[in-house]
């Protein structure tokens, strides 16, 4: 009877052992899951154009140089608002609910509905070209602006129509960077003696009409940063050849769709120049000490194609200046 008792205990204990080491291997594994597991980031922009789909892979290659490759130590949930405001709200609200560990928001809607429901997460925004103006400068918000230097752009398009004596921009009222870029257009064109021809749109199907309005009653076209503008884009272009105006442009992805040229900030430099900073902060630097940036560099791109259909040729400065 001894004996038995004795064969009990021992397998009791046995079981016991048996017990906690497979416990102890469930923690371990616990614990190594919880290690590996990547940093959550959620990415929005209010809407898909080559723009602003340019800055979105400047961060993340940037991110990955950075040794921050999405699938391994970092998750990225892209978002795309599809041009509603409502959208933006949101996927916001998304975020919040599902605790992501930084958000990254492209253009001014998606950043300022970021601004709005965000609590307690590192928010930057990236391409929005006023960000005091827009509300955006504060705690748990840092970012990139693309804001693009009008003089300069100005500038060229004298040169390369220098017989142009008044400008013509159409904008989005309801976009707040729009109506920045119109009111700095409005001071340059008067320091140069230009007289500026104004079109209002509020959304995209409205572009070709209000084309059809404005384009006899100027000399050349500004597109400047807008994401309507940007979604509408080839309609731009077809409506300026059907006129016989050249169109200046803001950002590289005008140029290779038809603009004439451009001497302003690269999307992807802007998104590269992001994705740094993002890095700061999953490296551990705290979004409130680090101030909103600009791009300091501008490039200068032509389209040859679009220069020969209106029959500009390039001064010597402008030529040399793209041979750097």
């Amino acid at each position: 009877m001894k004996i038995q008792m004795e064969k009990v205990v021992g397998l009791g204990i046995g079981i016991l052992v048996m017990v906690g080491l497979l416990a102890g291997c469930t923690e371990a594994e616990s614990a190594t899951e919880t290690e590996a597991k990547p940093i959550e980031i959620g990415i929005t922009q209010i809407v898909e154009h080559p723009s602003l789909d340019e800055i979105r892979q400047g961060i993340i290659d940037q991110l990955e140089t950075e040794g921050f490759s999405d699938g391994q130590e970092i998750a990225i949930d892209f978002q795309n608002a599809q041009g509603a405001i409502e959208n933006t709200q949101m996927i916001a609200q998304e975020f919040q609910s599902r605790k992501k560990d930084l958000i990254i928001a492209i253009t001014t809607p998606s950043a300022q509905s970021m601004k709005n429901v965000i609590d307690g997460i590192p928010v930057v925004f990236s391409g929005v070209t006023d960000p005091e103006g827009a509300g955006l400068i504060g705690p748990g918000m840092t970012g990139v602006s693309n804001q693009a230097p009008i003089d300069k752009q100005f500038e060229l398009l004298q040169k390369l129509v220098p017989d142009a004596k008044i400008i013509g921009m159409v904008y989005n009222s309801s976009e707040a960077n729009s109506e920045f870029q119109v009111r700095k257009a409005q001071k340059q064109a008067l320091q140069m003696g230009f007289e500026l021809e104004l079109a209002v749109i509020t959304s995209t199907n409205e572009m070709g009409i209000a084309l059809d309005q404005l384009l006899p009653k100027v000399d050349v076209l500004y597109t400047h940063q807008d994401n309507t503008i940007a979604s509408a884009y080839p309609v731009v272009i077809e409506k300026a050849k059907e006129a016989d105006v050249p169109v200046i442009g803001s950002v590289e992805q005008y140029i290779q769709q038809g603009a004439i040229a451009m001497d302003g900030v690269s999307d992807y430099q802007v998104g590269i120049q992001t994705g740094k900073m993002v890095a700061r902060i999953l490296k551990g630097a705290s979004v409130d000490e680090i101030p909103f940036e600009t791009v300091p560099e501008t490039v200068l791109k032509v389209n040859e194609e679009a220069l020969a259909f209106f029959g500009i040729v390039l001064p010597e400065d402008v030529q040399a200046r793209l041979g750097e």
